[in-house]
């Protein structure tokens, strides 16, 4: 069966089988998935084989996601939701570089108003940073953790 080259950009290249029943998307060499995409990825696997299983996480496609579970809260949405022991667990990740910004902590603010348990998940590296920054600024019911595995 003939494939025909529909669409290719310096990002993906898009191929329709001759007979129409069959696409294949295939993204160029060079694209890569976004170290938050990979670290939000892997934490939520671990949740999973922890057998945490009512979970939905933005920006991520996996079969067991509960797309029923909002992620939106407020004007924003959250990175990841899960439920654990029947308590709703609310999870923002942030970048090295976005534990430094304020944009940040006023985000963090805003968002913990809609936020049961509040969980904020930065790289180990700026734990001790962040927890202090949070402390600092007396942004009260936020849990800093890391999103290391």
């Amino acid at each position: 069966m003939v494939r025909y080259e529909v669409v290719s950009t310096e990002y993906v290249t898009v191929e329709v089988r001759e007979d129409g029943k069959e696409i294949n998307i295939r993204l160029n060499d060079g694209v890569k998935i976004s170290r938050h995409q990979n670290q939000l990825r892997a934490y939520v696997e671990k949740l999973y084989q922890q057998g945490i299983k009512r979970i939905n996480a933005d920006q991520i496609t996996l079969p067991y996601l509960d797309k029923s579970i909002n992620l939106v809260r407020g004007n924003r949405r959250l990175d990841l939701v899960y439920y654990k022991d029947g308590r709703i667990y609310e999870c923002e990740f942030k970048t090295r570089r976005e534990c430094g910004l304020d944009k940040t902590y006023n985000q963090v603010r805003d968002m913990r108003k809609y936020c049961e348990n509040f969980i904020l998940l930065v790289p180990q590296s700026e734990l001790i940073f962040v927890s202090d920054t949070i402390r600092n600024r007396k942004i009260k019911g936020v849990t800093v953790d890391t999103w290391d595995t």
